[in-house]
């Protein structure tokens, strides 16, 4: 069955988006504190590899494979990673397929990251420690023009912060607290 055959109807609600954006923007011009904003997410070690993060009212879990001494009970960082960055590009997509007022009646996106294993196990100084390269694919059925696509996926590519936060440097810090004491601060 083909993505044009699971559905036949409009996937985003433009109207609903357009007008929470309009107030948003509003509420930003009265206050400009209101642009700033503090997300907070909190990860606990359950066993070995097993973690549990708390996300605002949200449980997510992550894991490694046996393979490697994990229990295989969630996904891996990396692939929560790779999660973060698809649904972010379509959330940016939804917000600006609104606002342009393009017509998409199906999108789905497959990411794949590639990395060279001798980074984090130390193993080579030349390989990554993370991805060195993230490839995508984006699957739009849409009755629009190729123009008027390519112009929103180029706007979603400059306004997805997941893609900025991977391509341009974030300053850590890491605060280390041992026994209820701060013993350190610096990066992470």
């Amino acid at each position: 069955m083909s993505m044009t055959e699971r559905t036949s109807r409009q996937i985003i609600d433009y109207e609903k988006i357009r007008s929470i954006r309009v107030k948003l923007e509003k509420d930003i011009d009265r206050k400009k504190e209101k642009a700033q904003v503090d997300r907070v997410v909190t990860v606990k070690l359950l066993e070995n590899f097993h973690k549990e993060a708390k996300i605002r009212n949200f449980t997510v879990y992550s894991d490694e494979p046996e393979v490697i001494g994990g229990s295989n009970k969630a996904p891996r960082p990396t692939e929560l990673l790779l999660t973060s960055l698809g649904c972010c590009l379509q959330s940016i997509l939804a917000i600006y397929a609104s606002s342009m007022r393009i017509s998409i009646d199906s999108l789905e996106m497959t990411l794949r990251g590639l990395r060279d294993n001798r980074g984090i196990l130390g193993m080579s100084k030349e390989a990554r420690v993370g991805f060195y390269k993230i490839e995508i694919e984006t699957r739009i059925e849409s009755k629009e023009p190729l123009e008027k696509i390519d112009k929103l996926l180029e706007v979603v590519a400059e306004h997805c912060p997941v893609t900025d936060m991977l391509t341009n440097p974030v300053p850590i810090t890491n605060e280390v607290v041992l026994n209820g004491e701060k013993v350190s601060a610096g990066k992470s």
